[in-house]
């Protein structure tokens, strides 16, 4: 199945040159020139991936990046950020995805390219990518958060999840696209919750309780 990639900049050389250095690869590639075209875009067709530049006119590349992470059918949507500043400069941006990548526009190479784009997509092309998180108000003092599913055979050992700077709990799967995954989360071995965000909620076969379900997006 070919990934595609879309790719956010208002330079038609960088355009040009993604091109150039994915050429001999099967990724397919969406050009958009600016953020809010890439908004537009994203109704139509939901990329594999997002490359984004950050600085451009209307919708700047850091917005649009937090647009996607808030938007519950765009936020397993991986992203690079390829710009002319320093990674440094996005440290707010890795506090929100554990995954983060950046690359200086000064610093591409195809070689680069081609591993961040790697580390992005899956493994296995009949997988997506889907990011669980919890957030700070569900366990605001908790010493430990798990996301215990079907994903993981509801081991309450297995996937435990990452506190981030701005107090989400944040972890993410490759699971089966098109496939409906049932699960909690679990705090501190005690407490269970479930996610606020969910896509719906059904009545647990153990206990007089309900589970979250999340449904995998192609």
């Amino acid at each position: 199945m070919t990934k595609t990639i879309m790719i956010v900049d208002d330079e038609k050389y960088f355009h040009d040159l993604y091109k150039t250095m994915l050429k001999d690869t099967d990724y397919k590639l969406i050009h958009t020139y600016d953020g809010y075209e890439a908004m537009e875009k994203l109704e139509e067709v939901k990329p594999d991936l997002v490359i984004i530049d950050v600085i451009m006119s209307l919708v700047t590349g850091d917005t649009l990046f937090l647009y996607l992470k808030s938007i519950t059918e765009y936020v397993d949507i991986p992203v690079i950020i390829i710009s002319a500043y320093s990674e440094q400069r996005f440290k707010s941006l890795k506090n929100i995805d554990p995954d983060f990548i950046s690359i200086e526009k000064s610093h591409l190479t195809r070689e680069r390219l081609l591993d961040a784009v790697k580390r992005k997509l899956p493994k296995n092309k009949n997988t997506t990518r889907v990011t669980f998180r919890l957030p700070k108000d569900a366990a605001p003092d908790a010493n430990s958060v798990y996301v215990v599913g079907d994903f993981n055979n509801w081991d309450i050992n297995a996937n435990p999840m990452k506190k981030m700077e701005d107090g989400f709990y944040s972890t993410a799967f490759y699971l089966e696209p098109g496939k409906e995954y049932q699960y909690r989360y679990l705090i501190d071995k005690s407490k269970w919750e479930n996610d606020w965000n969910a896509s719906k909620y059904v009545k647990s076969p153990y206990g007089d309780c309900y589970n979250s379900v999340i449904i995998a997006r192609n």
